[in-house]
């Protein structure tokens, strides 16, 4: 019978699935190192079965030797080894033609020539055909000889495997070695007849993946072999109407029954048509029949998830494993086989959904049994009474390195198993109490106007700002202005026109809140699809009233008083205030898992020479670092304003997940509508773990130096001139790698001017300090070439990557991490 291929859409299946161990709170530091050595070693453990599968067949030749020639085990091993190195020919090997020559009757002579070793003393040779077999080697052997010896890997191999996944592995690599198949594939009947891949060897993930299931209506080979209940043989020289489930036109196909059901079906596969002979036909229905042997053992391990449920699963947006009891002798569950894996399964200890399906619980996640989650388990399965914990936190074990998280997990019964959910709430508790803290220091909010879909979203300070109650519905975009002062309604009106045109925009409005009128300052930004249409809409909003309201007094009080002294005096104040608030000590730290930043600020006691230079750091709830370091033109007011206007927006708008370049755009746009705007330099930056880089952007800003080793690198800096100065200003962003060990070192124009020659290249000479002092005393030093007080004033801030992070391993998904238009490698 032959059969040729027809093309089927992939199933349902995600291409790859991952995990996440967890370990509850309660949990030992021991424990924690424990699990983590487990998940290391498990790849170690699948080596050793492997070893075990050829040690079997050598310890049956070390008998059959040791009962020929009168000896003892080891003195048999130490003959079989000899041979071994006499003919470089495998040991196993070796050992295979002995077992077979024992079972299949009389040996051969050997040919002329051939070196019989003999032991000394021993009472009878060492067979012939032993040597004789082995000295051709593996390849030039006869037939049926590698075919025996194929066979005897296998037998010796399925021994020891646990799975369906390492059983056809075994299969394929032994058993099917001297025929050159291309691959072999094990599937189940499921009850409405589909066909489900339950383990493949010598099939890609996307092949394997495409044909998970296939449904009762496709005529294919395999349902046509459950249907008569006897093997097919295709060579592929013919076609057929039958669909051949994965590449290659020719097979071979065996049912596997349990009982007198046909249960499911062994396929062998070649890439190139071909007859078969009788000594294939042989051998592949020895190879049947011991899959017919030790597959049922481990069948229920690998049963499907039902039909219905996959695509529910599928389509939720938290992580899901279905799990199938493991029972020991006496019948009790004693672990749980990962039956599947819903796409949402985050990777992790390098496995992949194809790998991870059909290993155990405990192999996979050892610190289920830690915790006393496996009893859970166990519980629900048993009882059938479904298991729901809320918030939760428990360490688990992420790529080796033991976390704290906080969890919610719903368990319950599904049909022969268990379904698991789980959901992560540690990130997103910690970016809602750090956006709070953040929207409450500068008395702002955000939101987004989804234009495409209808909705919209507001943040807990865009309500408070807007004055709005928050169990009411959002206000959309175009209603906007009517809740605007009557004077002001008008130019709003026109800003959301622009903006719903593609132009970003900043407005300052009155409004009425709580009876009062306050003044507000919004900046939005359109976002573009591929079309370069506009989606969606996203703004800040800041309350300015106390800010206005100081300018309205300080107008009534210079009608009063000379201009001169009330400008100066209130100069002073705000400036010694500005300070107090934004620079409480000289230096600050931030330390996170992967990296650490220090920074230091230094000026002169007298407030009239303030000068507006800042720095400041971080941490996001995604794990991301925002650095910024900038210096205003000019001083006293007007550099102090200038810093009101930035600081505290760019906190905003890096946790809102807006990139450096469209951040720089955002304020400079805010600065520009000013009458006299002010001007200011400025660096900022996103330092992304996962990735291990740093992307940053500038405006007119001094370039920063990459410490890395002995050696100093000033970066090349992206486009982008100083705030404030051009209203259509382009910023562009660079990803910069850093590695651990690493240092990025910012800082103003005070810390790389030298005074006593101004007229000579300060970076060259900021350079070779930087490299010494890193070299004498690490960071500290580094943040000692800002340590005189009684020049200008001057900001340095250090960036050391502690630990690098794997990005072969994951992609960062933070709307922050936007493609770089400039990389500095």
């Amino acid at each position: 019978m032959a059969a040729r291929n027809m093309s089927l859409p992939s199933a349902w299946h995600s291409p790859y699935m991952a995990q996440d161990s967890e370990l509850s709170d309660a949990a030992s530091a021991g424990d924690r190192d424990w699990a983590a050595r487990v998940q290391r070693l498990e790849g170690e453990v699948a080596g050793l079965r492997r070893a075990m599968a050829s040690r079997g067949v050598i310890e049956q030749a070390k008998g059959l030797l040791a009962a020929r020639l009168g000896c003892d085990p080891e003195e048999a091993f130490a003959h079989l080894s000899r041979i071994s190195q006499e003919t470089n020919v495998r040991l196993a090997d070796v050992a295979a033609d002995l077992v077979a020559t024992a079972v299949t009757g009389p040996t051969p002579k050997s040919s002329p020539g051939t070196r019989i070793h003999t032991p000394e003393p021993a009472s009878s040779d060492v067979p012939a055909a032993v040597v004789a077999v082995a000295a051709s080697g593996p390849r030039r052997m006869p037939g049926t000889g590698a075919l025996e010896r194929a066979y005897r890997h296998s037998v010796s191999a399925v021994a020891v495997v646990r799975t369906l996944d390492d059983f056809v592995s075994v299969l394929h690599e032994s058993g099917l070695a001297p025929l050159d198949a291309s691959a072999t594939a094990l599937f189940g009947v499921e009850d409405d007849g589909a066909i489900g891949l339950l383990a493949a060897q010598g099939w890609s993930a996307q092949v394997r993946s495409d044909w998970r299931r296939t449904p009762s209506g496709v005529p294919n080979a395999v349902s046509a072999t459950v249907r008569a209940g006897s093997p097919q043989i295709i060579t592929g020289h013919e076609p057929s109407p039958q669909v051949l489930i994965g590449p290659g036109p020719r097979r071979a196909v065996y049912p596997v029954r349990i009982s007198d059901r046909v249960v499911g079906v062994v396929v062998f596969t070649w890439d190139v048509p071909a007859p078969f002979d009788a000594e294939e036909i042989a051998h592949l229905d020895a190879l049947a029949a011991l899959v017919q042997q030790h597959a049922p053992q481990l069948w229920d391990q690998h049963a499907p998830p039902e039909e219905s449920v996959a695509p529910i699963l599928e389509a939720m947006f938290d992580p899901a494993l279905i799990l199938l009891p493991v029972r020991d002798d006496a019948g009790t569950v004693v672990d749980f086989t990962i039956s599947y894996a819903s796409a949402e399964v985050p990777e992790a200890a390098g496995l992949t959904r194809i790998e991870m399906v059909g290993r155990r619980l405990l192999d996979v996640f050892p610190h289920v049994g830690s915790n006393n989650l496996l009893g859970k388990y166990v519980d629900v399965f048993a009882t059938g009474q479904a298991l729901e914990v809320s918030r939760s936190r428990e360490s688990v074990v992420v790529g080796g390195v033991p976390q704290i998280v906080t969890l919610s997990r719903r368990v319950i019964r599904l049909g022969a198993g268990i379904l698991v959910t789980w959901r992560r709430h540690d990130g997103q508790l910690r970016r809602e109490r750090q956006l709070r803290q953040m929207e409450q220091l500068g008395k702002s909010g955000w939101a987004e106007w989804d234009l495409k879909g209808g909705r919209t979203f507001w943040s807990d300070g865009f309500y408070q700002v807007f004055g709005r109650d928050n169990a009411r519905e959002p206000v959309a975009l175009a209603d906007l202005a009517a809740f605007a002062h009557p004077d002001d309604r008008g130019e709003v009106e026109q800003v959301i026109d622009k903006v719903r045109g593609g132009d970003a925009e900043r407005i300052e409005f009155r409004m009425t809140r709580d009876g009062a009128e306050v003044l507000l300052r919004i900046s939005a930004e359109p976002r573009l699809d591929d079309a370069d249409r506009v989606v969606s809409v996203v703004a800040v909003i800041q309350d300015v009233t106390e800010m206005w309201q100081v300018d309205r007094r300080i107008h009534r009080v210079q009608a009063q008083l000379a201009e001169q002294r009330m400008r100066l005096a209130a100069e002073q104040h705000f400036t010694r205030e500005l300070r107090l608030a934004l620079f409480p000590s000289a230096e600050r730290a931030l330390a996170t898992d992967t990296v650490r930043v220090a920074s230091r600020h230094v000026a002169p006691d007298d407030d009239r020479q303030f000068r507006g230079d800042f720095c400041d750091a971080m941490e996001l709830p995604d794990g991301h670092v925002i650095v910024t370091i900038g210096d205003s033109f000019g001083s006293g007011v007007q550099a102090a304003d200038a810093l009101a206007r930035l600081l505290y927006p760019m906190r905003a708008l890096g946790q809102a997940g807006v990139g450096p370049a469209a951040t720089l755009r955002l304020l400079n746009s805010d600065l520009c509508e000013m009458d006299n705007p002010p001007l200011a330099s400025v660096l900022f930056g996103r330092y992304c773990p996962v990735d291990g880089v740093l992307i940053w952007a500038q405006a007119g800003h001094l370039p920063p130096v990459r410490l890395r080793g002995e050696r100093t690198e000033l970066l090349t800096r992206p486009d982008g001139p100083v705030l404030g100065l051009m209203p259509t200003a382009r910023y562009g962003q660079a990803r910069t790698p850093v590695h651990a060990g690493d240092m990025i070192v910012c800082y103003t124009d005070g810390v790389a001017n030298v005074r006593d020659d101004p007229d000579s290249d300060a970076l060259p000479l900021l350079r070779r300090r930087l490299s010494s002092a890193r070299a004498s005393g690490g960071m500290a030093h580094v943040l000692d070439v800002c340590a005189d007080p009684t020049g200008d004033e001057a900001c340095v801030m250090a960036l050391e990557v502690i630990v690098s992070s794997d990005s072969t391993l994951r992609e960062c998904r933070s709307p922050g991490c936007a493609p770089a238009l400039t990389t500095n490698g």
